[in-house]
C-alpha cells in the first residue's frame, strides 16, 4: 500500500496532487487502489485537511483512521494515519477482465510442451456469451507472447497492457476488439495463438537431475490464486466458471495429466504423444492443472488412482489407501461426488503447498509420505474441496475463506468420523494455535487478519496464510453451536445444493443461512460484521479433548525437568506429538525472551533420546522439532534446519524455517547463502515469498 508521509512544510494542494497521481495512475504506472496519508505533530492537521479534500473531490473515500503517540527521544508525539480507498474500476479486485459484459462459457486448449525452451505453445479457443451489449473482450495475461487473434474466423485487433491495465501484481490485460457488437445472449468464438514465457510463475519445469528417476524432465502447474493468466489468456477470476477440453502434446514416453477426465488412450505421432481431456463441470481458471513426466499409477479404489514417478508409486499407494473412506464420509456429509474420478498426483518436493484441489486430479506434496498414513488428513481436506471451492466457489479472493473455512471444517469433521469426536477436538485445538501464530505474524490490526480483507490491486499470494482456514472454521463452529450439529450438517448439504456450480460471497452465505434458519431466533444475534470484517483473533471456543489433556500433562512434566521416555507417546496420534512440540516451541520462545534459552537448549538431547525426533520420517514432527531447536538457539541443529528448508519447497515448512533462522542475526548470512543456493529448485511462488521474508528481515 502506498504511503505519503506528510510534513507541515508543504500545503494540502501538493499532497492532493501527489495522491491523485497515485490513485489515477500515469502512462508509466497503473493506479493504486488506496493510499495512506500519515503525519506527526503539527502535520496531523495537514493530514486531516488533505484527506477531507480528496474525499470531497470524489477521488477516494476515507476507509480507516489510526491514531497513536509514538515515543522518539523520550518524548511522545501525536501521529495520525488516514487510509483513502478509490473505487476499483473492474468487476473483480484481482482481475482486469470484463466478465460483467462478456463471459467465457467454455474453452479448448491445444498446447505442446517444449522442454528445451521451457514453454507451452499453441492456441486457445474461447466460446463467449454476451451478458451486456459489448464489442470488446478483455482477458487477463502475464508475460504471454500473443501472435494472432481471430473472432468468428475474422482477424481481430488487440492491445496488450494498455495504460491502467498493467501492473506487477495483476499482469497485462489483453483487449480484443470484436468484429461486431454483441447483444445480450449472443455468442461468439475467439481463437488466440500464443506461447507462455520461460519464467511463467504458473509453471515449474524440473530437469531430469531434479527428479527421482534422473532420466526425464518434469513439468507441473500451479494456477491458484491468479497465475492461470501465465498459462493462457483467460478471465482469471473465481467469479467465472467454464468447461474445457484439451489436446496436450508431449515428448515420448512422458505422460500428461490434467484437472479433467482423460479421453481414450494417447496417440503416438512422430516421437510425440497426444493426450485428450474433457472437463464437463464448469470450473474457475485457478483449477486448471497440467502435469507431465515419467509417471506410473496404482488403483486406490473404484474411482481413484494415485500417480507418481515409478520409484515412489508403491509407497504412495500405501500412504493414501484410505482415500475411498474419506470420499464416502464426504458424500454422507455433503452430498454426491459429481466429478467422476478422484485421482492423486504426488509431485516432486518443490511443490509449494500441502495439496491443491484440482478437480479429478488432486496434487499433493511428497512430505505426506510418512510411512504410516499419519499425514493423509491433507487428502481429507482436498477431497472436501470437491464440494467447497470446486462446486461452491468464492466469488473473489476477498472471500477466500468461503473455500477454505468450509473445507477446513469439513476436513476435521471427516477425521472426527474416522477417529472419534475427541480427536476432532484435538485437531481444533491445534488449529487454534496455528491461527494465533498467523495473526501474530501479520499483527492483530492488519487488514489480512480479516476473514474478508480488501485486496483491490493486490496479489492474493501476499495475503495467503492460515487465517481464512482456521478463522473461517471457527466461525462455522460458532454457527454450529447455535443450531446444533445435526441441523448444521443438514445446512451444509443444503448449502452445496444451493450454490453448486456457482459462486458466492459472504453476503450470499449470510442471507442463505438466515433464510435456512428463519425459524431459529438465536441466529439473528450473530455478529456477522465482526466475524467478516473484524481484525485479529476471534473469540476462542471452549474445547475439551482427553487426547489434548494427555499432551498437556507430558508438556508440564517436560517443562518441570522430566527427560521423557518412548512409552510416553507410544500410543499417541501424531497430531498429539505435533501439539506437544508446538507447546514446547512456545515455551522456548518465552524462555528466550527472558534470557533463558540455554536452559531449554540443554534439554533437547534428552528429549531426542527419549522420543527419537532427530530421526523421524514425519515431516510435520521434523519441522516442529527443528523450529524448537532454532527457538532456543541450538547451534547443533542449524544445519538440519537449513537442509529441510532447502530440500522441501512446501511453504508451510520452508518459510517458517527461514524466518526462524534469520531471527538470530548471526544465522542470517548462512541462511541467506542457503536460500540463494536453493532458490533455483524452488517453485517460483516459494522463491518469491521467501525472498520477501528475507527483505523484511534485512530491512529491520
Amino acid at each position: 500500500m502506498t504511503e505519503l508521509k506528510i510534513t507541515a512544510k508543504k500545503g494540502t494542494g501538493f499532497y492532493i496532487r501527489a495522491a491523485a497521481t497515485f490513485l489515477r495512475g500515469t502512462d508509466e504506472k497503473p493506479p493504486v487502489p488506496s493510499v495512506i496519508l500519515s503525519g506527526t505533530g503539527s502535520a496531523t492537521t495537514t493530514v486531516v485537511e488533505t484527506a477531507h479534500a480528496i474525499q470531497k473531490q470524489g477521488l477516494a473515500k476515507i476507509t480507516r483512521v489510526e491514531t497513536g503517540y509514538p515515543t522518539t527521544g523520550g518524548q511522545s508525539t501525536a501521529r495520525l494515519a488516514v487510509t483513502l480507498t478509490a473505487d476499483w474500476p473492474f468487476p473483480d479486485p484481482s482481475s482486469y477482465c470484463n466478465f460483467d459484459e462478456v463471459r467465457v462459457e467454455s474453452y479448448a486448449l491445444d498446447l505442446e510442451i517444449n522442454f528445451e525452451k521451457g514453454i507451452l505453445q499453441g492456441s486457445i479457443e474461447l466460446e463467449l456469451l454476451a451478458i451486456q451489449e459489448s464489442s470488446r473482450l478483455v482477458l487477463d495475461t502475464r508475460s504471454l507472447s500473443i501472435s494472432r487473434v481471430t473472432a468468428d474466423g475474422a482477424s481481430a485487433s488487440f492491445q496488450l497492457g494498455s495504460a491502467g491495465r498493467k501492473s506487477e501484481a495483476l499482469g497485462e490485460a489483453l483487449e480484443i476488439e470484436l468484429p461486431k457488437k454483441l447483444s445480450p445472449g449472443e455468442k461468439a468464438k475467439v481463437h488466440i495463438e500464443y506461447a507462455t514465457a520461460p519464467d511463467a510463475v504458473a509453471i515449474q519445469i524440473l530437469s531430469p537431475e531434479q527428479t527421482q528417476g534422473k532420466k526425464h524432465p518434469y513439468l507441473f502447474t500451479q494456477c491458484q490464486a491468479i497465475h492461470a493468466r501465465c498459462l493462457m489468456p483467460c478471465q482469471d477470476t473465481p467469479g467465472v466458471k467454464s468447461k474445457y477440453t484439451a489436446k496436450m502434446t508431449a515428448p515420448s514416453p512422458l505422460t500428461v495429466l490434467m484437472s479433467a477426465v482423460p479421453e481414450g488412450e494417447p496417440k503416438e505421432v512422430d516421437g510425440k504423444r497426444c493426450f485428450y481431456f474433457t472437463q464437463k463441470v464448469p470450473i474457475p481458471s485457478y483449477l486448471l492443472a497440467i502435469a507431465c513426466g515419467n509417471l506410473a499409477s496404482r488403483r486406490l479404489g473404484p474411482r481413484s488412482h494415485v500417480w507418481s514417478e515409478p520409484e515412489a508409486v508403491e509407497a504412495c499407494a500405501f500412504e493414501f489407501s484410505n482415500t475411498e473412506k474419506f470420499m464416502s464420509i464426504g458424500e454422507k456429509l455433503f452430498g454426491e461426488y459429481v466429478w467422476g474420478i478422484y485421482d492423486l498426483l504426488v509431485l516432486p518436493p518443490s511443490f509449494p503447498y500441502g495439496g491443491m484441489e484440482n478437480p479429478c486430479l488432486t496434487f499433493v506434496t511428497p512430505t505426506l509420505l510418512a510411512g504410516d498414513r499419519s499425514l493423509a488428513d491433507v487428502v481429507a481436506h482436498e477431497i472436501t474441496h470437491s464440494w467447497f471451492g470446486n462446486l461452491c466457489t468464492n466469488r473473489s479472493w476477498e472471500c477466500f475463506w468461503l473455500n477454505e473455512g468450509f473445507t477446513k471444517f469439513g476436513e476435521t469433521r471427516i477425521m472426527g468420523n474416522m477417529n472419534g469426536a475427541d480427536y476432532e477436538q484435538l485437531l481444533l485445538r491445534n488449529d487454534c494455535l496455528k491461527l494465533s501464530e498467523d495473526v501474530a505474524l501479520f499483527g492483530p490490526e492488519h487488514e489480512f487478519t480479516k476473514l474478508c480483507p480488501q485486496l483491490k490491486g493486490v496479489d492474493p499470494d501476499d495475503a495467503f496464510s492460515g487465517i481464512p482456514y482456521m478463522k473461517g472454521e471457527l466461525m462455522l463452529r460458532h454457527l454450529e453451536k447455535i443450531v446444533g450439529q445435526e441441523r448444521f450438517e443438514a445446512y451444509l448439504r443444503a448449502h452445496v445444493k444451493r450454490f453448486s456450480g456457482g459462486c458466492l460471497d459472504e453476503n450470499d452465505f449470510k442471507n442463505f443461512f438466515l433464510e435456512h434458519f428463519s425459524s431459529e431466533p438465536a441466529v439473528k444475534e450473530v455478529d456477522w460484521q465482526k466475524w467478516f470484517y473484524g481484525r485479529g483473533m476471534p473469540e476462542m471456543p471452549a474445547l475439551h479433548s482427553t487426547l489434548a489433556e494427555k499432551v498437556e500433562l507430558l508438556f508440564s512434566s517436560l517443562k518441570g525437568g522430566y527427560d521423557g521416555a518412548a512409552e510416553d507417546i507410544k500410543d499417541w496420534f501424531p497430531k498429539q506429538t505435533e501439539l506437544l512440540l508446538d507447546r514446547l516451541v512456545d515455551y522456548a520462545r518465552e524462555q528466550a525472551a527472558a534470557g533463558k534459552a540455554v536452559e531449554v537448549q540443554g534439554r533437547l538431547n534428552a528429549w531426542n533420546e527419549a522420543f527419537g525426533f532427530d530421526s523421524t520420517k514425519n515431516a510435520e514432527i521434523r519441522f516442529r522439532w527443528l523450529m524448537l531447536a532454532l527457538a532456543c538457539n541450538d547451534p547443533s541443529r542449524v544445519d538440519a534446519a537449513i537442509a529441510m528448508a532447502q530440500e522441501v519447497g512446501r511453504m508451510k515448512f520452508t518459510r517458517p524455517l527461514y524466518r526462524e533462522l534469520i531471527k538470530e542475526p548471526s544465522r542470517l548470512p548462512k541462511a541467506k547463502t542457503a536460500f540463494e543456493a536453493a532458490k533455483g529448485s524452488y517453485h517460483p511462488i516459494t522463491a518469491k515469498m521467501v525472498a520477501q521474508d528475507f527483505a523484511k528481515a534485512e530491512a529491520k
